[in-house]
This record gives structure tokens, C-alpha cells and sequence, in this order.
């Protein structure tokens, strides 16, 4: 028989514990001691007794290794077919108490669920954490621990409140130099705000920027996708240069005020 076969036949096996009251075994074999083949042979008699038991539920098919569970023809390694609705797999840990449910809901589709309070997590590679959702409602992304109700690896997150923040430490950057004023009145003045809807959303309005027409100083690598913090970047240097004109600009007129006024006092403007 196929190693898949046998593999099958053992999933077999513990399927059919799984939905039988009771299995007596006839014998208790103990290491390092001969077992009679009639002792042996008695114990795969148990095994086929309590497959029949179940009948037709289980399906075990020879030419593919198929497992059917309430199907006598298995599309996949392991095919179960239930019609109460609620198609389950279910997992327990007897030691610590914890129950784990796969399972495909005739209204909800295919769930993934912990009866207990466990969160669910999926990984790679071994160990390398890809998603985690917590018990209290919060997705990881690349963490298996997030502080807020979405958190990235990079430090991006969606606070409780529902706002998205990027990740902005100086302990996440390098190369780090100031943006010249000359620079920034570049970009300002070669932005071209636009109206426009998305293709897949016809019903709703925005106001924003072109990616593929926006100047280098805040165009992403990709040329299809923006920065929001870069705008805010290039207005903050821009309105920063702006108020120290309109401070210089003051002082002067003040200068040229106080000139006036001493020397003709009966100026109108002396009066206010």
C-alpha cells in the first residue's frame, strides 16, 4: 500500500476514536516484550470493528488516498461533508484546556475560531510571525504582539481612535537632512491639485495629486502611490520661510512707520 494510503488509514483510525463511545483494547502490548500475532490480529480485529461502526461516513479511496468524512467520493486529502450546516474541524489540548475550530458556516463562510481565550496566529518558515489576532480585537501584521487595533512591523499603526500613523522615529531612518527652502518652493509650485473619483469607486470625489506628475523631492519609487507626510513636509518649509518674510517684512514697516511719524507727525497714518 502507498505511504499515503497508510497515512490515510491512520487518519482513519483516529477519526473514528474520535466519534466512538468507547474502544476496549484487547491487549496492552509492553516494550521490549514479544507480541503473539492472535494478540496483534485481535487488536486491528477492534480497529475494523469500530470503523464499521461508522459505515459509510468514512471513505478511504484507493487509488488516491483520499480521506472522506460523510462523502464516498474525497475530492482532496482530507474531504468532509456535513449537512447541519456547520462543517467542523476541531482541535483540542486536553492539558491546557484549549480548543480550536476550522470550519466552513452555511450563512458566516469559512471560519477559523478559539472556544477558548487564545488568540490566532499564522506563521512561516517555522516561527516567523505573519498575522496575530489578539482576544481583544487587535491585528499584528509581522508582530505577534500589537498595541493597537492595526499594527505594522515597520511601527505604522491605526490608533484606537481610528487614525492611521506612520511610523516617524529617527531610530527607523537614516540619511537624515534638513529640506532646503529653495527646494521646497519647487515642489510647492510644481504640485498640481486635481478632482478626481477612482475607478472602482465612481461615486465618491477626491481632492489630491497625480503620482505619475508629482516633482521628485515627493514621488515614491514606484511612481504609482504618495506620501501624505511628504506634502505636509514640503508646506511646513514652506509656510516656515513664508512667516519669517512676513516677520522681516513687519519689522520693517514698523522701522519705516516710526520714520515717517518723526518726521511728519501730522501724517495720517501717525494718527491711528
Amino acid at each position: 500500500m502507498k505511504i499515503l494510503n497508510l497515512f490515510s488509514l491512520i487518519v482513519l483510525f483516529f477519526s473514528t476514536v474520535a466519534h466512538a463511545d468507547t474502544i476496549t483494547k484487547p491487549h496492552t502490548f509492553t516494550a521490549g516484550q514479544p507480541a503473539l500475532a492472535s494478540e496483534a490480529n485481535a487488536n486491528f480485529d477492534t480497529i475494523y470493528n469500530q470503523v464499521n461502526k461508522v459505515g459509510s461516513a468514512i471513505t478511504v479511496d484507493d487509488v488516491t488516498g483520499n480521506v472522506g468524512i460523510g462523502t464516498a467520493s474525497p475530492g482532496s486529502d482530507l474531504h468532509i461533508v456535513d449537512d447541519d450546516g456547520w462543517a467542523t474541524i476541531q482541535m483540542e489540548d486536553t492539558l491546557n484546556g484549549r480548543i480550536g475550530i476550522i470550519g466552513i458556516h452555511n450563512t458566516d463562510g469559512l471560519q477559523i475560531r478559539t472556544q477558548t481565550n487564545d488568540q490566532i496566529m499564522f506563521k512561516i518558515n517555522g516561527n516567523i510571525d505573519v498575522l496575530t489576532l489578539t482576544t481583544n480585537g487587535r491585528a499584528g501584521f509581522g508582530i505577534s504582539s500589537p498595541n493597537y487595533p492595526l499594527e505594522m512591523l515597520s511601527g505604522a499603526h491605526v490608533t484606537t481612535g481610528g487614525v492611521w500613523t506612520n511610523a516617524s522615529s529617527r531610530g527607523f531612518k537614516e540619511n537624515i537632512k534638513k529640506l532646503k527652502a529653495e527646494e521646497a518652493y519647487l515642489a510647492l509650485r510644481s504640485l498640481e491639485p486635481v478632482t478626481y473619483n477612482y475607478k472602482v469607486e465612481k461615486e465618491e470625489q477626491y481632492v489630491g495629486f497625480i503620482a505619475e506628475d508629482v516633482p521628485d523631492v515627493v514621488a515614491m519609487n514606484d511612481r504609482k502611490s504618495l506620501s501624505p507626510m511628504d506634502m505636509v513636509g514640503v508646506l511646513t518649509k514652506v509656510v516656515q520661510e513664508q512667516d519669517i518674510q512676513i516677520a522681516e517684512l513687519r519689522a520693517q514697516n514698523e522701522a519705516v512707520m516710526a520714520y515717517i511719524c518723526q518726521t511728519t507727525p501730522s501724517a495720517s497714518l501717525c494718527n491711528k
